[in-house]
């Protein structure tokens, strides 16, 4: 089964691709799109070569299957709070030089209230929601009939889609749904960094009713979320041993476990897991 990983921007999703990165048995078989190699590059691939391809992943909106021949393919995808989404890509722009927004908003010193409710991007008016029914085009208004479609592509081509506020819990839930075999430990990627703590609230105002379909996306998306969670026996009990895992490989891998964590760690088979996880964060790390 090929697999689409919708990277919504500013949702979590670098550190996920160092997940899928780790845990894709066919490295051969992974493409990432990335700024040096564009959704043009992947459509222009020879056809065999595309059909080598079943991991792709990257910003891209709905709809990429069509470019694979047949009918084996899912999606997977990861929400956030749409005002926070949005917050976080204004500061994201601001400190990376090479983001294609990056000279009309830091050198404009164009404010976050201006830039939530510009015209610069698609990526700013419902973006979550765009890019779930392949929308992108500014042209294409947001409307409850296209909410509608996003839930219905959600419902019939995605295997499974997460939470950012849960990332924990939608990682162990992706585990449950996919059938890893391994436990998806991570090491957090692409914080945005200095970011005010307080937002005034006439500016989250803004950016709610703005992306008033987002919010309404999202909270559909966590009431699912929940139902799909309460499927995984034991659910709880792997989200506190990823906790464990992820605390352990940050202060040093496995030195100073105690006895029950061991045999905790040795239930779920995480030893072994850290050489193979350095690895996927190096290849993932320099490329979004």
């Amino acid at each position: 089964m090929r697999l689409l990983f919708l990277h919504i921007p500013k949702a979590g999703g670098t550190t996920f691709h160092a997940v899928l990165e780790n845990l894709h048995p066919n490295k051969n078989g992974i493409c990432s799109i990335t700024p040096r190699f564009s959704i043009q590059d992947f459509i222009n691939l020879p056809k065999a070569k595309r059909e080598e391809i079943d991991l792709l992943k990257g910003h891209f909106e709905f709809g990429m299957h069509q470019y694979f021949e047949g009918g084996d393919f899912q999606y997977i995808t990861l929400f956030r709070k749409p005002v926070e989404r949005v917050i976080s890509h204004y500061y994201y722009v601001l400190r990376t030089p090479q983001h294609y927004l990056y000279h009309k908003v830091a050198k404009t010193n164009m404010s976050l209230l201006d830039y939530a409710t510009s015209d610069l991007t698609t990526e700013l008016d419902n973006g979550q929601l765009r890019l779930l029914t392949g929308s992108e085009d500014p042209a294409i208004t947001c409307t409850p009939e296209l909410l509608e479609k996003a839930k219905e592509n959600l419902r019939k081509y995605f295997v499974s889609f997460g939470i950012v506020e849960e990332f924990d819990k939608s990682l162990i839930l992706f585990k449950n749904k996919m059938g890893w075999e391994d436990f998806p430990v991570y090491k957090k990627l692409n914080v945005t960094k200095k970011k005010p703590q307080e937002i005034p609230q006439e500016v989250r105002a803004a950016i709610e009713e703005r992306n008033r379909f987002d919010m309404e996306l999202y909270a559909w998306a966590r009431e699912e979320f929940a139902k799909s969670c309460s499927t995984v026996p034991a659910i709880e009990e792997e989200v506190k041993i990823l906790k464990y895992a992820n605390k352990a490989f940050a202060e040093g891998y496995m030195e100073g476990l105690e006895d029950g964590k061991k045999a905790l760690f040795k239930k779920y088979n995480l030893f072994g897991i850290g050489s193979k996880l350095s690895g996927a964060l190096r290849k993932v790390s320099g490329a979004f």
